[in-house]
C-alpha cells in the first residue's frame, strides 16, 4: 500500500534477450473509499539496455503515467502544494527515455540522458562526467536542461 487513500497492485521482470537486458514494471492504484468505481491509475515502463564490448552501455525505456493529475508537476505552483507520491512523479501520458554511458578511462565516466514527453512537449537532457578521486569519493558534473515546446496541456 502506497499511502492511506490507495490500494495498489503492482508487478515486474527483468530478464535477458540475446545479450541484453529487457524488463518491465507496472502499478495499478485504485482509491479505497470509492473502491466501486472502475477507474484507476496505471503506471508502467518497458526498457531495454545493452553493453558493448568496448563498455558503452545504451538504455532506452518506455513510460507510461495514467494519472491525469500529474499533468504540470513540473510547474512550481503544482510543485509547492502537491504531495508528490508514487502516483505522480512524472508528467502524465506516454514518455521517452534514453540513455548512452561510457568509461573513457577506469576513473573517468561520462553519460549522456534525455527524457520526452510527447503529450507536454517537454524534452530533458542530462549530461553528467564522474571522476573516481579515490575509493568511495568521487567528482560529479552534472547538467540539465529542460525545454517545453508549444503550450503546456492542463485538465
Amino acid at each position: 500500500m502506497s499511502d492511506q487513500e490507495d490500494l495498489d497492485l503492482g508487478m515486474g521482470w527483468s530478464g535477458q534477450i540475446l545479450e541484453g537486458g529487457f524488463r518491465g514494471k507496472a502499478t495499478y492504484f485504485h482509491a479505497k473509499d470509492n473502491f466501486k468505481d472502475s477507474r484507476g491509475i496505471i503506471i508502467a515502463s518497458l526498457g531495454c539496455d545493452y553493453t558493448f564490448n568496448n563498455s558503452l552501455m545504451l538504455q532506452f525505456e518506455g513510460l507510461y503515467n495514467g494519472n491525469k493529475h500529474s499533468t504540470n508537476i513540473l510547474s512550481l505552483d503544482q510543485l509547492n502544494t502537491t504531495n508528490i507520491n508514487t502516483k505522480n512523479l512524472f508528467l502524465s501520458g506516454y514518455s521517452m527515455f534514453g540513455s548512452a554511458s561510457y568509461p573513457f578511462t577506469p576513473l573517468i565516466n561520462c553519460s549522456l540522458a534525455g527524457i520526452t514527453n510527447f503529450r507536454n512537449k517537454l524534452f530533458f537532457i542530462n549530461p553528467t562526467v564522474s571522476i573516481s578521486l579515490k575509493t568511495n569519493l568521487e567528482l560529479s558534473f552534472i547538467g540539465q536542461i529542460v525545454r517545453f515546446y508549444g503550450e503546456q496541456v492542463i485538465n
